[in-house]
C-alpha cells in the first residue's frame, strides 16, 4: 500500500515555487530594460516580497521536512487488507533498517479516524477536522544505531459501531495507519496509509 498525499503535496509546491519566481522576477526585468528607475521598482518590491518572504519559509520548511524523513529512512509498512468491513480486524507489519544512528523521543503505530466537515458561515467557507486516535502501537524510544533493524506485527480492528468510509461533497470520513516518529529539534516524521471501509458490517467471527 502506497502513502497517501505525499508525492502530490510534493508536486504542488514545486509548481507553486516554480510559478511565483519568474512572476516576481519578471517586473525587475521589464523595469531594467525599459529605463524606468527606482521610482517604480519600490511598489513592486513591496508587492513581491511578502511572496518571495512566504516561498523562501515555504521552501526552508518543506527542506527541513525532508531532511527529517530522511534521518529516519522509510520504514516498510504492509497492510493486510486495503478494503474493510465495519468491526473487521486485520494486521499491519512494520519493519524499517535504520539508515543513521538516530534518537527517537517516539515511533508509534496508529489506527486514524477523521472526520472533516466544511459548511457555511455568513459569507466565508469553514473546514473543521475532528480526529481520533482508535488504537495506538509503541516502539521503544532512544538511540538507534544505524542498520538496526526492528520488525513488528500488529492486529487492528475497525470499531463494530464505527462509520464506513464517506466522500460526500461538504463532509469526509475517513481511516489511516499512521506511522510518527519524533525526532529532537525535527518535525515530526509522519506517514499515513488510508484504508476504505465499505458500509457493511462484518460477521461475528471476524471481530
Amino acid at each position: 500500500m502506497s502513502p497517501t498525499n505525499n508525492t502530490r503535496t510534493t508536486r504542488i509546491i514545486i509548481f507553486i515555487i516554480a510559478g511565483i519566481i519568474p512572476l516576481c522576477i519578471f517586473p525587475f526585468i521589464f523595469i531594467s530594460s525599459s529605463g524606468r528607475g527606482n521610482s517604480a521598482i519600490f511598489p513592486i518590491l513591496f508587492f513581491c516580497l511578502p511572496m518571495i518572504l512566504l516561498v523562501g519559509g515555504g521552501a526552508i520548511w518543506f527542506g527541513i521536512r525532508k531532511y527529517s524523513h530522511s534521518r529516519l529512512g522509510k520504514p516498510d509498512i504492509l497492510i493486510s487488507k486495503d478494503e474493510l468491513r465495519v468491526g473487521e480486524s486485520f494486521s499491519v507489519q512494520f519493519a524499517h533498517t535504520f539508515a543513521n544512528d538516530i534518537t527517537l523521543e517516539e515511533l508509534k503505530i496508529q489506527l486514524v479516524y477523521r472526520e472533516t466537515a466544511t459548511y457555511q458561515q455568513g459569507t466565508n467557507t469553514r473546514t473543521v477536522t475532528y480526529e481520533d486516535i482508535i488504537e495506538e502501537h509503541e516502539l521503544p524510544a532512544g538511540d538507534y544505531r544505524a542498520g538496526h533493524m526492528v520488525a513488528e506485527n500488529y492486529d487492528m480492528r475497525i470499531p463494530p459501531d464505527g462509520m464506513h468510509t464517506l466522500r460526500v461533497k461538504r463532509n469526509q470520513i475517513q481511516w489511516f495507519v499512521r506511522v510518527k516518529a519524533g525526532i529532537p529539534k525535527l518535525p515530526d516524521y509522519v506517514e499515513t496509509f488510508e484504508l476504505t471501509v465499505i458500509p457493511e458490517l462484518a460477521h461475528e467471527e471476524e471481530f
